[in-house]
């Protein structure tokens, strides 16, 4: 990873700390791509699609570069770019969020590593209740026996 700072003209996946709470937001960031000489991160959030200088994308937190897309692929980057505005898909948090939609302009795949994550640990969580329920479950018929 990456901070921001003097890339070359290109399509790159970013991210940078929600304005509050842990989690991450990421969006595409565009240097010199969709309009000449322009740095701007386009993003989805709960309110649609954002297209932003990247001052006013960063809100004062540090930036990071997590991907970028190569120098060949950018044309099919825009096209997977214009094709997610222009169908709109909307904001759901579990299925089509920021990082979905980052990762899949810049890469050409819908994931999201903070989704994955946070699926694991309700797996687990939901494995450990399931355990100790079963313990207290047998530990109330033992008693009854």
């Amino acid at each position: 990873m990456e901070r921001v700072g003097h890339l070359a003209r290109g399509i790159y996946r970013v991210r940078r700390r929600k304005l509050r709470g842990p989690a991450l937001h990421y969006g595409v960031l565009s240097v010199g791509v969709l309009d000449p000489g322009v740095v701007e991160v386009i993003d989805l959030d709960r309110k649609g699609f954002g297209r932003r200088d990247l001052q006013e994308w960063a809100h004062g937190k540090d930036v990071e570069v997590v991907g970028q897309c190569p120098d060949h692929e950018i044309p099919t980057a825009l096209a997977r770019l214009r094709e997610a505005i222009e169908n709109g898909g909307g904001y759901r948090l579990f299925r089509n969020n920021c990082e979905h939609f980052a990762t899949w302009v810049v890469a050409g795949v819908h994931k999201s590593a903070q989704v994955d994550g946070a699926a694991d640990v309700a797996v687990v969580v939901g494995a450990a209740a399931l355990a100790v329920g079963g313990i207290a479950l047998l530990v109330a018929v033992t008693r009854k026996s």
